[in-house]
């Protein structure tokens, strides 16, 4: 017990509590070499805090307690402060303006008391180190029994499936668009004529789909109901969707059953994407997309209130990222563009389904209309927003007259091809919320004799109508659902 009671070590136990929570609840969606400097800092913070404490103090018990409460504040006051925000919405006692002052306040407090004692803190310290024992441990179980489990619709869908072993299997091209809303929204909302891209596509053959909506508003959850062939079972519309809320959506994508199904039907995936999904990692790099960073950082208080509250300092406090941001959306588009020439150039013996995301119209504008590098900025109106969109939505025109040309163009066999937006333009306004389902949608199919499909398909039967068109399944048709899911503007 000794060791318990007079070591700090809380010094690795609390830093190794903090990274085993957030592996067993996120391990699958992390991206350690994007995160490796916010880990260090989660790992140092302790050590450097507990020398100051030293040097402070010049005794091991007192040094130990005044660390133990700077650290825990330094991991723990983001919580406090969502904990707050929740119990206290639009009250003082939850705003950085009270919460900071009140934290040094009662850390000098703490401070004096503790030099005015002699005390050892031995027991106070056996139960605190016990505890986190326990926490650790409890974790650790966790991470154990919750391995293997599924979205209930996913493992419907996998159970349902009988592949058509005399069924033709062309090639299958699924083209996304990020936030690509549909030319009937680009004209009502925009006043954008986008008839271009549409008489385009008419006379390659594609039926549009004028009337498509998404069904849900934000990307993980969209394309998880898509490449799941059904609604998510998990989805609370009351609850905001802001990363810890919103990572769970990308790791449904992960273990997503529609590449499986693909293979067995005898395609060869090819993943493009934004998304890891099981036994199919993205063949690009991904950059810190889904902001795992923040996870982190939710334990570092500087951090976390330079993620909400950062716009207001003085500029020379901001960490600039803008550029950063833009330079990984041109690379991931360009690796993904160039990716689908090489799967459709690739020699195969297996029939192609190809899953090509890209990021455009999506994010703030890096390039012009004409293909030019703006810089970075914020947005400061919805009028700027919707101007900066419509650059993107020509450029986004750019890339799908490129692709279509090249897979009609170069395919040996006639393929199928559906280029979609993932959900339609979203205004971070939630008085426009019910415009950010209108999503962009477009299917090829080389068969003509089909009957067409109807004008208000809606995104989760996207994969429904192709397992049924090509492959004899006989999957019914879900009725239109929409799900808007709060989130907070970025």
């Amino acid at each position: 017990m000794k060791i318990l009671d007079r070591y700090p070590l809380f010094l690795f136990l609390l830093p190794a509590f903090i990274l085993l929570h957030i592996e067993k609840d996120y391990g699958e969606l992390l991206n350690y070499p994007a995160t490796i400097k916010e880990i260090l800092i989660i790992c140092i913070a302790p050590f450097v805090l507990y020398g100051l404490a030293w040097l402070l103090y010049r005794s091991a018990p007192k040094a130990n307690l005044f660390a133990f409460i700077s650290v825990f504040l330094f991991y723990f006051l983001g919580d406090i402060k969502d904990a707050l925000m929740k119990a206290f919405p639009h009250t003082f006692i939850q705003r950085y303006y009270f919460l900071i002052p009140a934290a040094l306040l009662f850390i000098i407090v703490c401070g004096w008391l503790i030099k005015k004692t002699n005390k050892n803190y031995y027991r106070l310290f056996r139960f605190i180190h016990l505890a986190l024992f326990l926490f650790i441990l409890v974790d650790a179980v966790g991470m154990i029994t919750s391995s293997g489990k599924k979205e209930k619709s996913q493992a419907e869908t996998l159970a349902g499936f009988v592949p058509c072993k005399d069924c033709p299997a062309p090639d299958i091209y699924y083209v996304i668009l990020d936030e690509y809303t549909s030319s009937a929204y680009l004209q009502s909302g925009f006043g954008f004529d986008n008839s271009a891209i549409d008489s385009f596509l008419t006379g390659r053959g594609f039926q549009l789909i004028p009337h498509s909506k998404s069904n849900y508003n934000l990307t993980a959850f969209s394309m998880s109901s898509i490449f799941s062939l059904n609604y998510l079972t998990t989805i609370d519309t009351s609850d905001a969707y802001f990363l810890k809320k919103y990572l769970p959506g990308i790791k449904i994508m992960y273990e997503s059953p529609l590449f499986s199904l693909m293979e067995k039907q005898g395609y060869r995936v090819y993943n493009q994407s934004i998304f890891h999904v099981a036994g199919h990692p993205s063949s690009i790099p991904l950059d810190d997309t889904w902001r795992t960073k923040m996870l982190y950082q939710q334990y570092n208080i500087l951090k976390k209130m330079d993620n909400e509250i950062g716009w207001q300092f003085p500029s020379w406090m901001k960490i600039r990222i803008g550029r950063d941001k833009a330079n990984a959306r041109d690379q991931h588009d360009y690796l993904a563009e160039q990716q689908l020439y090489a799967a459709l150039r690739e020699k195969s013996s297996q029939p192609k389904f190809v899953y090509t995301h890209f990021r455009i119209p999506h994010d703030f504008p890096f390039l012009d209309s004409a293909g030019n590098r703006i810089p970075p900025a914020g947005f400061k109106s919805l009028g700027d927003m919707k101007k900066s969109y419509l650059q993107q939505v020509v450029n986004a025109n750019k890339t799908i007259r490129r692709i279509v040309d090249s897979i009609q163009q170069l395919s040996s066999t006639p393929p199928v091809i559906i280029i979609q937006g993932d959900h339609g333009f979203r205004s971070n306004d939630y008085s426009f919320k019910n415009e950010e389902f209108h999503n962009f949608n477009a299917f090829y199919f080389p068969d003509k004799s089909l009957p067409p499909l109807p004008d208000s398909l809606t995104s989760v039967n996207t994969f429904r109508v192709v397992f049924n068109r090509l492959f004899k399944a006989n999957y019914p048709m879900l009725g239109d659902k929409h799900f808007f899911l709060k989130y907070k503007p970025l």
